[in-house]
């Protein structure tokens, strides 16, 4: 999932050039003298001083938009203004599968007007499988943010803003003011993309909830659009920009906000029709295990695989007040960001997934089954703090939600 942040160069690491058609691309080739430096420093010192160097007498400004191919030489990142013809009819084979995600600042698909953009909206899916409408996220509800310091010439590129001025995102979605205007605007990104759309949002209220699966209702029997899967997200928020007043006040928790989408999707007939992805909190099999018993389709995870890579909750990934995080994993200052051993981490983020599959495949086994897809309701049983157990959890869950 690309975050809100949309389709930045990063996502093309694994992308190989295709020197006979690359017309989509915005290529730089370096003299062949800075090539033989770069090889002379490889050999003798170390590949990324020497990456880095290449980079700096090659492009210097903007240099982290771009991606390195190593075998041709070449720096590329995507042109954006090159026409949508010469964009790839389908997703190359060599990109990760990826989600666009659009908040509600439409960054990386929007005009100079910051209006959507239809057009580079078709360019960017040419590279993503789906599209998540970002309504809402943990306790983040008021739009995000991004202070002056933290605005670098590569942040003011991808997101078409300007260096020295605090990025705010609106505090709400421009085409979304209703629900109808909401599932509209699905029912046009799926037409320009013929992909999946669907949208995030956290829930605080059962019965908001329920007029939204109604109208959704009516547009299925209407055959109009509707979204192809909802995201729920907890409402709390685990980084330093979600505000303090709204963590874990605002929204529901994921486990009752999934059991509440899943009973009104149901209700309604919807729930074969519509897929349900979850996430917040979620770290351990354990937790995957319980989500998916829920009614989840899919599983998100942010946090878990942040703290794999280093994070230590510090809350210091704001910038704000020269605050900085210590470890160099969110922060733009160059030297910090240095001292991150990119190669050293991703083994850490590589095994903390292999395990978590190991531990969910260890924990259905236990249970007796054989795959995700066969987790039900009844496989779940919860104790209250007061030491009562129940073995229903659909009588749990309605009488503690009141949805009977």
């Amino acid at each position: 999932n690309t975050g809100e942040g949309g389709l930045t160069s990063n996502y093309f690491v694994t992308h190989k050039l295709n020197h006979n058609d690359n017309r989509y691309l915005d290529t730089i080739h370096p003299e062949k003298f800075k090539i033989i430096i770069f090889k002379f420093m490889s050999l003798f010192f170390n590949k990324s001083l020497a990456f880095r160097i290449l980079k700096y007498i090659t492009i210097n400004k903007m240099s982290d938009t771009y991606i390195y191919c190593y075998k041709s030489h070449v720096f590329f990142r995507p042109n954006w203004s090159s026409d949508l013809k010469y964009f790839p009819k389908e997703v190359p084979k060599d990109m990760p599968d990826i989600i666009l995600q659009i908040g509600s600042g439409l960054y990386g698909v929007k005009d100079k007007d910051n209006k959507f953009d239809e057009d580079r909206y078709k360019k960017v899916m040419s590279f993503c499988k789906m599209t998540e409408i970002k309504i809402a996220q943990g306790a983040k509800q008021t739009g995000g943010k991004i202070v002056a310091s933290k605005i670098t010439p590569e942040i003011a590129y991808y997101r078409d803003t300007v260096i020295g001025k605090d990025l705010i995102s609106p505090n709400r979605f421009p085409y979304a003011n209703t629900t109808q205007e909401l599932l509209e605007f699905v029912g046009k990104l799926q037409n320009l993309s013929k992909k999946p759309v669907g949208i995030k949002i956290v829930i605080s209220d059962r019965d908001n909830t329920q007029k939204f699966v109604q109208e959704i209702k009516d547009r299925f029997d209407k055959n109009m659009s509707i979204p192809d899967f909802i995201t729920i997200d907890g409402g709390d928020g685990g980084s330093a920009t979600a505000p303090l007043e709204l963590m874990e006040s605002v929204g529901l928790t994921s486990d009752n906000s999934l059991f509440i989408i899943d009973y009104m999707l149901s209700k309604y007939n919807l729930r074969d029709k519509i897929k349900v992805v979850v996430s917040g909190k979620i770290l351990t099999p354990d937790d995957v295990i319980v989500k998916l018993s829920l009614g989840a389709d899919m599983i998100s995870i942010a946090r878990g695989f942040m703290m794999s890579a280093g994070c230590i909750r510090a809350r210091h990934c704001s910038g704000v007040e020269g605050k900085k995080c210590p470890v160099g994993l969110a922060t733009q200052d160059k030297k910090k960001r240095a001292s991150y051993l990119i190669n050293k981490e991703r083994d850490k983020i590589a095994n903390y997934h292999n395990n978590l599959l190991q531990g969910i495949k260890t924990v259905l086994a236990v249970v007796g089954v054989d795959q995700c897809s066969k987790l039900q309701k009844q496989h779940l049983a919860y104790k209250t703090n007061s030491g009562d157990l129940y073995f229903d959890i659909k009588e749990y869950f309605e009488k503690k939600l009141h949805l009977k």
